[in-house]
């Protein structure tokens, strides 16, 4: 699926909707996770420009990894399902750099706010 069509741009989207500056360290990298089908690994990152880029997942260390159903991306990067309540439901799984986990949690939020 190309990433046009995919809930990973709309979330970084959004992400970078919200954010005044840098959401994510320079030279940070999340991974993302989708299972099921159509899967595969995507990532985020911000490349020291300040910019958040989305795109498929490259080799190399990541940061924190999401791990979640298409399903459930598309409901957080739609703002109808909450991250928290999809982790401790189970339906988000969370390792690595969980402050990064939850500073993309608090980016979301700050949409829904607005």
């Amino acid at each position: 699926m190309p990433l046009a069509d995919h809930p990973v741009r709309a979330l970084a989207l959004r992400l970078q909707e919200a954010s005044d500056g840098p959401l994510l360290p320079g030279g940070v990298t999340v991974l993302i996770d989708v299972l099921g089908e159509p899967g595969g690994g995507w990532q985020l990152c911000d490349p020291g420009n300040g910019r958040l880029r989305a795109g498929p997942a490259r080799p190399g260390p990541k940061d924190c990894v999401l791990r979640c159903t298409r399903a459930v991306l598309t409901g957080i990067a739609e703002g109808r399902l909450d991250a928290r309540r999809a982790f401790l439901d189970g339906s988000l799984q969370i390792e690595g750099d969980i402050g990064l986990a939850i500073r993309i949690q608090k980016a979301l939020h700050a949409t829904q706010a607005a």
